[in-house]
């Protein structure tokens, strides 16, 4: 593979997967689509009680917002709102079925390799930028929930202090 395509950045196949839950009309059951980002000939549909492993469990956000009825991408930066990435690249993303900043995070070398010939090297580094950013939204989430845990114990702790009999000297 040509060097400029590869990457070593780690994503495991259970993050490539995207799941996109519907309901079909002619079966009349609850489906789901497997998506690879950037891969447009495989895209395997199952019928959603018949997964093992379950896709519920493996994606309970997706398939809640499904059961809501709400948009399944919901948390995710759609692509239209990533400011360094040109339209033309957009559209492109957006035939291969990648919608969102974190899907196009996890697209594989062999389909940067595929999709690169067509609109260029600089898929490889706007991949990566997406994994970082991506990243760093953990990383602030997950420091957002420390601090909101940090903060929960203080005020457990300042109301202790005050529901105490103060001691008399």
């Amino acid at each position: 593979m040509d060097d400029q395509f590869t990457s070593t950045a780690p994503v495991t196949d259970h993050e490539r997967l995207h799941p996109m839950f519907y309901r079909d009309p002619v079966l009349e059951r609850d489906m789901v689509e497997m998506r690879i980002p950037g891969d447009r000939c495989f895209i395997p549909r199952f019928i959603v009680e018949d997964t093992h492993p379950d896709v519920r469990l493996l994606y309970p956000q997706e398939w809640q917002a499904y059961q809501d009825g709400t948009d399944q991408l919901a948390g995710h930066t759609r692509l239209e709102d990533v400011p360094w990435l040109d339209p033309a690249m957009k559209d492109n993303l957006r035939l291969r079925g990648v919608l969102s900043l974190e899907q196009m995070a996890t697209i594989t070398d062999n389909n940067v390799l595929i999709i690169g010939k067509e609109v260029g090297p600089q898929l490889l580094q706007w991949r990566d930028r997406a994994r970082e950013e991506v990243d760093a939204k953990h990383k602030s989430a997950a420091f957002d929930g420390q601090q909101k845990q940090i903060d929960d114990l203080k005020a457990e702790l300042a109301s202790i202090k005050k529901s105490r009999p103060r001691s008399r000297a």
